[in-house]
């Protein structure tokens, strides 16, 4: 579900970020350092200028509370412990979710794991979640270092129009001192849009780190990195970067085998034949 829209489960702040957290500790953390991590704890000193696109809005980390906060106008924030600060992309985001219907995906879920012995194929998840309009997904980040600087970058970045629909970040870190960050794309089917944002993410953060992207499916059916095998499944249906890919080119679908041949069915838009 984009950050704009909220279900009862996201309401209970604390707990949703402790979940979303859980799901992220079988990835790999990115650390994203700055020259000067004093610049993440104290606002900008420019002053406010009278074209609003002019100014400077920041974000930065309260040493007291330890939460984090943006003065961008265009970003919402809970503003409190276990919360999210929120921001979207009107060009690819257009506010109406209302073709998702939870309650359908749920119920035709459950039915098809009955018939299958407690087990599922991706694809078949991915079809049932298309059937009932519950096609949003994020790639998935978890940062150590610099928070505020590494969203400002994302924030500003998505309202260039230059990554998905939307994004979001937790306003505090959690048991692991981790700020979850998660960077929408409107439809995960569409393997070329989301590979284009995962490419605009690596231009923007200078980071060709592995990252995860979960369709927001799995979380709406609390399918996480500590219960997916039992259900046959892996708990997230992308990746793409790292060692093996470090300019991001290659969309990996984790649920197929590479056949290094042409049309593999794991690597989009080509075969890496790794």
């Amino acid at each position: 579900m984009p950050p704009g829209k909220q279900n009862g489960e996201e309401q209970q702040h604390g707990k949703k970020l402790k979940r979303d957290a859980v799901a992220g500790q079988g990835d790999e953390v990115i650390v994203i350092d700055s020259d000067d991590e004093s610049e993440d704890r104290k606002p900008s000193s420019k002053t406010a200028a009278a074209d609003d696109d002019a100014v400077e809005h920041i974000c930065f980390l309260d040493e007291s509370s330890g939460m984090l906060f943006d003065t961008h106008p265009r970003t919402q924030s809970d503003s409190v412990p276990g919360g999210w600060i929120r921001a979207s992309n009107p060009r690819r985001d257009s506010g109406d979710h209302q073709q998702e219907d939870l309650q359908g995906l749920e119920r035709e879920f459950n039915s098809t794991v009955a018939r299958g012995g407690g087990k599922i194929s991706c694809q078949a998840v991915m079809e049932i979640a298309a059937r009932h309009g519950v096609l949003y997904g994020k790639w998935l980040m978890f940062l150590k270092a610099a928070p505020a600087l590494t969203w400002q970058k994302i924030r500003n970045a998505l309202f260039d129009d230059e990554l998905g629909a939307a994004a979001k970040i937790s306003c505090t870190a959690d048991e692991r001192g981790l700020f979850a960050v998660c960077i929408y794309c409107s439809d995960f089917t569409d393997k070329r849009e989301v590979l284009r944002v995962r490419q605009g993410l690596c231009r923007v953060l200078g980071s060709d780190r592995s990252l995860s992207f979960k369709a927001d499916c799995y979380t709406h059916l609390n399918i996480y990195a500590q219960n997916a095998a039992t259900y046959g499944l892996q708990a997230s249906i992308y990746g793409c970067g790292g060692k093996n890919d470090p300019e991001c080119s290659v969309l990996r679908v984790n649920a197929e085998k590479c056949t290094r041949q042409p049309g593999c069915p794991r690597c989009f838009p080509r075969c890496k034949g790794k």
